[in-house]
């Protein structure tokens, strides 16, 4: 008896190779062929939402520009300059639009004007996105989950997500929403697993998620300090000085942005934009500057918070938007499931978490709880992606918290 015992005793007490208690025991992972499996299942219940969607919902805004710059691109056999000029990341646009557009190079002035045969292009756009971001986003919480607790709890989470409302509006579309979540995902699961076991292969890895989720969508910036744990975590010697530590971190975290950065820059082309100067306060005049593509695109961006953006919310319309307009806005689009879910994931999780850093601070190594760096992940990311969009003075849509919905549910 005290040798069974020891023995349970001993495996609930093990540690990987991060000091951190793998979630779930060996014997409760599910094997690839379970998560291949499931996830065929999940996928297959999603295509076939996504199938009514594509063809009943018409053209949106933004999928007439994107075609129209994939035209533009096609037409010029280089990408067109006003991708950064207008703050649009290229990666939707090169994998959903440009193989549509491919017999249809031309250069049109008008990017929101759209033409008779734009809306045939933009279905068969969205069919290409709906395989390369919204399928992948359900197999990543399938596989995440079930080689953590089993099966049945992948099966459970790639349901949920596939028969998630949100989800199966914005992952039919060949807009950017999708793409951005699964980048962020991405991003997640690979500051988790470079936590775990910090390799350079791993922050390399994380490096050109990082670098191809901000192609997706410049907002995935605030994922940058979300890798920059994993990054610290590398750089850090525990046996080592302070200065040195301090040093060591910057020092890869300079090079882990040029390089994510660079991976934006390939996504553009390697490109560089001719970009206006704005007027200072003192209203100087000044020349035009030729800026990476991925800087001019981000530049615009900014410009386009600061000048703000008409919204509407309960009869109001305001340029800088409200700061209860997220709430509201989940609270209208979420089902009732999703919504317990976003308050647990934004407001429970943290709570526990803090709870339970306190009391493993306070006890001894084996009483306290073992820490979940996915856990961790997921509700970091989650807060980081709130706070963003909630600062901001662009407020049209809560497709721009896509990402918390599979979050959420992991």
């Amino acid at each position: 008896m005290t040798k069974v015992t020891g023995t349970v005793s001993d495996s609930k007490t093990a540690k990987d190779g991060s000091g951190s208690w793998p979630a779930g025991s060996h014997h409760r992972r599910a094997g690839w062929w379970s998560v291949l499996a499931v996830s065929l299942l999940c996928s297959g219940i999603f295509i076939l939402h996504g199938m009514r969607m594509i063809t009943s919902k018409s053209v949106t805004f933004d999928e007439t520009i994107y075609a129209v710059l994939a035209q533009g691109t096609r037409a010029l056999k280089a990408p067109d300059p006003r991708l950064a000029t207008f703050g649009v990341a290229p990666l939707p646009v090169w994998i959903a639009h440009l193989p549509t557009q491919w017999d249809h190079g031309q250069w049109r002035d008008r990017l929101t004007e759209g033409l008779p045969g734009d809306a045939a292009r933009v279905r068969r756009a969205r069919w290409i996105a709906l395989f390369a971001f919204g399928v992948p986003a359900i197999v990543l919480v399938v596989a995440w989950l079930a080689r953590r607790q089993g099966w049945w709890a992948g099966l459970a989470g790639g349901l949920w997500l596939a028969g998630s409302p949100s989800w199966i509006a914005h992952g039919s579309l060949a807009t950017t929403d999708a793409a951005v979540a699964l980048g962020l995902l991405a991003v997640a699961a690979a500051t988790a697993a470079a936590w775990r076991a910090p390799t350079p292969m791993r922050l390399i890895l994380l490096a050109v998620l990082t670098g191809s989720a901000i192609a997706a969508k410049y907002s995935a910036v605030v994922g940058l300090p979300l890798a920059m744990l994993a990054v610290a975590r590398f750089s850090w010697r525990p046996a080592g000085a302070w200065i040195a530590n301090i040093l060591r971190v910057l020092l890869g975290g300079i090079a882990f942005l040029a390089l994510s950065l660079s991976v934006t820059w390939m996504w553009h082309g390697c490109e560089w934009v001719e970009v206006e100067a704005v007027d200072g306060p003192l209203h100087v005049e000044a020349s035009p500057s030729w800026l990476p593509a991925p800087v001019a695109g981000m530049l615009a961006q900014w410009r386009h918070q600061q000048r703000g953006h008409s919204a509407y919310l309960c009869g109001e319309v305001r340029t800088h938007g409200w700061p209860f307009y997220f709430p509201v806005a989940m609270s209208c689009k979420s089902s009732p499931s999703e919504l317990v879910s976003l308050l647990a994931v934004l407001v429970v999780a943290p709570v526990v978490l803090a709870i339970r850093f306190i009391r493993r601070r306070g006890a001894s190594r084996q009483v306290g709880f073992p820490r979940d760096i996915s856990v961790v992940t997921w509700t970091l990311l989650s807060w980081m992606m709130w706070l963003a969009a909630s600062g901001s003075s662009v407020q049209i849509g809560h497709r721009y918290l896509l990402v918390l919905y599979p979050l959420a549910i992991l």
